[in-house]
């Protein structure tokens, strides 16, 4: 089902697409192509954070259920050093970095309808040569199709040059529907993880996670004894995009969710500035710290600064290929 949602800040009408398979139902926005609402069809909650009402994805600064790019995570000092004219982006992270593509990235662009059915839906969006400071016209198209209990969110896009290219949905999950993921537990699938600075930019070589406070190889609570992990760091899973392959798993008591995907690289941001919200969320009322967790199956951040890292480069003539899928198994049922 398609329906008129609202209006963006330019007026023009957005739509909501409700999706439906025999577990799951999903709405999703066709501003920033927002996966706004994920249930399982026999519990009360929504697996997502989200609103019910446009309004707060207007100006939604932690990019609640997006779809962000073209550069997801962080490039430092908003420059492609070694590019021609040392190529300039829009700092929109506090005047010093570009973040999830600038300030008018894919997050907040209107994305048109190409094809929808019962089960799934697929968004396009076009963005043009130098919007942002980036080269390259890019197409870009988002399915999102629920099969059973998965849901499948498939990223494709070209460009007419040599672009960087980079998305990621960034839904912050809460299987549990508390109002923190203080009963979550987390496990991620990799070795080694970016150590950062104060201001999210790499600042060491992948780090193993061994004997660190951001070991989750093996499943681990995301609270202890009321502190919970504040992670915003990027995994690494391997130097290239690969078949896609189990990277990351979140349980609670009563649901489990496994994430598959791609990338080579997962970014695990805890939710630690989820705070000053005066919006209602699904659930109510106003999210705050650690109310939800993001899984961002993506490149690694700075990239285009860091040649030993996966390059996030598309050509012309090549076609970037995204996938991630969540799988959701209720506890319950598992064991019975």
């Amino acid at each position: 089902m398609i329906r008129a949602w609202g209006s963006d800040l330019k007026g023009r009408v957005v739509h909501l697409i409700s999706l439906v398979s025999d577990d799951l139902r999903a709405n999703i926005s066709t501003y920033g192509a927002v996966l706004q609402d994920l249930r399982c069809n026999d519990l009360p909650h929504s697996l997502v954070l989200g609103f019910p009402n446009l309004q707060p994805y207007l100006t939604n600064p932690p990019y609640l259920g997006a779809i962000v790019g073209r550069y997801a995570n962080r490039i430092a000092k908003a420059r492609i050093d070694g590019a021609t004219d040392h190529q300039r982006l829009d700092a929109n992270q506090d005047g010093l970095h570009c973040l999830h593509g600038g300030s008018d990235g894919s997050s907040s662009r209107l994305w048109a309808i190409i094809d929808s059915g019962s089960d799934f839906v697929t968004l396009e969006d076009i963005i043009p040569d130098g919007h942002m400071g980036f080269v390259g016209t890019l197409r870009v198209n988002v399915r999102y199709q629920l099969a059973q209990s998965n849901l499948k969110i498939d990223i494709t896009a070209t460009s007419d040059a040599a672009s960087l290219c980079n998305f990621t949905n960034h839904s912050y999950f809460n299987l549990d529907g508390r109002p923190q993921i203080d009963q979550h537990r987390l496990q991620v699938l990799s070795k080694r993880y970016l150590p950062v600075d104060e201001t999210g930019i790499p600042s060491q070589a992948p780090t193993p996670v061994a004997g660190s406070k951001y070991d989750f190889s093996n499943f681990s609570a995301l609270c202890e004894n009321g502190t919970f992990a504040k992670i915003d760091h990027n995994y690494c899973l391997n130097d290239r995009r690969r078949p896609i392959t189990t990277v990351a798993r979140l349980s609670t008591d009563a649901l489990d969710m496994e994430m598959a995907s791609t990338e080579p690289g997962v970014h695990i941001y805890t939710g630690s500035g989820l705070s000053d919200f005066s919006a209602k969320g699904h659930a109510g009322y106003p999210y705050r710290a650690f109310a939800g967790i993001a899984l961002e199956a993506q490149t690694w951040p700075d990239a285009p600064n860091r040649p030993e890292y996966p390059s996030p480069w598309l050509l012309p003539g090549d076609v970037y290929h995204h996938a991630t899928v969540y799988h959701f198994a209720r506890r319950q049922a598992r064991s019975s």
